[in-house]
Parts: C-alpha cells; sequence; structure tokens
C-alpha cells in the first residue's frame, strides 16, 4: 500500500471486502518515469512527462470528423 487507513481517500466500508469478498480494489498503480533517478525535483512533479502528442492529434481528428450540427451517429 501507498497510503494508510488515515489518509485513505475512499468511504470506509461497514463490512470490509476481506470478509465479504465483494469488490477488492487493486493495488494502487506506481507511476514510473521514463528516466527514473535522473529526473530533478521539478522534473518528477512535471504533469506533462510522458505526454503523447499523436494521441491528442487523434482526439482532435475524431473531434472535427463530428457533424457540425452535434447530431451523433446512431
Amino acid at each position: 500500500m501507498t497510503h494508510n487507513t488515515k489518509l485513505c481517500m475512499e468511504k470506509p466500508r461497514k463490512v470490509g471486502a476481506k470478509w465479504t469478498n465483494k469488490h477488492i480494489a487493486p493495488d494502487e498503480k506506481i507511476e514510473t518515469f521514463e528516466l527514473g533517478d535522473e529526473l530533478d525535483y521539478d522534473g518528477k512533479r512535471d504533469q506533462w512527462n510522458g505526454y503523447d502528442t499523436e494521441t491528442y492529434a487523434h482526439v482532435i481528428e475524431r473531434y472535427e470528423a463530428k457533424p457540425a450540427n452535434g447530431a451523433s451517429n446512431v
């Protein structure tokens, strides 16, 4: 775990998932940086680290392909 019970942002359950076997949440995903230990303080906290412009270009293409009047392709 990356945090303790006090720092958890999820609502506590009446009966824990451990005993009910219902919706046992997966462990948290810890992001890894491409450059590892080479990043400085600001580099580790950079919100654009790993940003791929090709992915956003695909989103723009889909947006422009939609009809101008807002009608969906149903």
